[in-house]
């Protein structure tokens, strides 16, 4: 009588063996037995493969990078705002590398470069239609722009260095010139799209500061003129009380002061924004017409193929083989896998065997 404890052994029969490893021969005889039938697969998959990458059309890459430039900062100015429900916008957020990342690959960017179309050799030569570019063959113009702007966002990466600041961009099209000005035309609108909403915030800005500084002046002629008054009043201060009341007075002008000289500044700052024409951006490395065309990795593709009609054909393979036992004992599985094992020897010295037609 066995001990509850202990765990039971499952008995094999005399000659036989355990299910999974008979199970697992009986995989090996599958495709061991379908060997030409997986070559062909992998072959032809491969071949496939490689034969479209050969025919499809060479890509040419222009690589630019550039680094965002800091806005300068106003002070407690946006906080300020920020009390009275002002949107000023947040300058550290708009102003990060994944932030102009971000916006280059954004449909406020892209969709003007298909809708404006964009000039090979750029600003100069003639304007290319992008959508034609595409081969976009719909004629429905919502479609059709909607397409172009799908194909334009694939064919630009975007990465950003956390270290230096330095986003980098890589533009691919079916030219080498025609990749260049697009790239060129993505930072001109970069540019441009951050100028006009850095003025947009000076402006927003400058309306805040001009309305403050109108009430801060009012407020500082109250307190000069209650200061005045005071002073007049009492020309010689020598109670403490009064010489308390003074002190607070005094204090509450300086304090106007010190607010409407800050707005002042601020305000200033703020109408010198709005005008402001320089570049938010500095280009580190201009777009250039890339002198070989990208590499296929035919190598790869290659290889890729291969495994990959490997796995197809051993899947179809065992489908049709079908996994259920069909009744052969253990030593019949072993003995085909021998037999099996040794004709794939032999193939393979003899490798042109296996392109032989497939007998059913």
């Amino acid at each position: 009588m066995t001990n509850s404890g202990t765990t039971r052994e499952t008995q094999v029969a005399p000659g036989t063996q355990p299910v999974t490893e008979a199970s697992l021969v009986s995989l090996m005889n599958i495709l061991l037995r379908r060997r030409a039938f997986i070559v062909w697969c992998s072959l032809l998959t491969a071949v496939s493969f490689t034969s479209y990458s050969l025919v499809g059309d060479r890509t040419w890459t222009s690589v630019s990078s550039f680094f965002p430039q800091g806005k300068k900062a106003t002070g407690n100015l946006s906080a300020l705002a920020a009390q009275f429900g002002v949107p000023v916008g947040n300058g550290d957020a708009n102003e990060s590398p994944n932030f102009y990342a971000d916006l280059v690959k954004s449909p406020a960017i892209l969709s003007v470069v298909i809708d404006s179309g964009v000039m090979v050799p750029f600003g100069t030569g003639t304007k290319v239609d992008l959508a034609t570019s595409y081969k976009i063959r719909t004629t429905e113009p919502a479609l059709r722009r909607d397409m172009a702007i799908r194909q334009l966002s694939n064919e630009v990466v975007v990465a950003t260095n956390a270290k230096t600041g330095i986003v980098t961009m890589r533009v691919s099209s079916n030219a080498p010139e025609l990749s260049a000005s697009i790239s060129a035309r993505l930072l001109e609108l970069l540019n441009r799209f951050n100028q006009e909403t850095r003025r947009g915030q000076a402006s927003a800005e400058r309306k805040f500061t001009e309305e403050r500084l109108a009430i801060v002046k009012q407020d500082l002629r109250k307190a000069e003129d209650a200061q005045e008054g005071f002073l007049q009043t009492n020309r010689v201060v020598s109670a403490a009380q009064l010489k308390l009341q003074q002190d607070r007075l005094e204090r509450e002008v300086r304090m106007q002061q010190e607010l409407y000289t800050n707005l002042a500044k601020a305000y200033e700052q703020a109408k010198i924004d709005e005008v402001r024409d320089t570049p938010v951006i500095t280009v580190v490395e201009q777009p250039e017409a890339a002198a070989r065309p990208d590499s296929r990795s035919i190598a790869t593709k290659a290889v890729a193929s291969l495994v990959a009609g490997f796995i197809l054909a051993a899947i179809v393979a065992l489908i049709l083989e079908g996994l259920s036992s069909d009744g052969n004992n253990g030593n019949a599985e072993h003995d085909e896998f021998r037999k099996l094992s040794n004709a794939t020897l032999r193939d393979l010295r003899r490798p042109w065997r296996l392109l032989a037609p497939i007998q059913a």
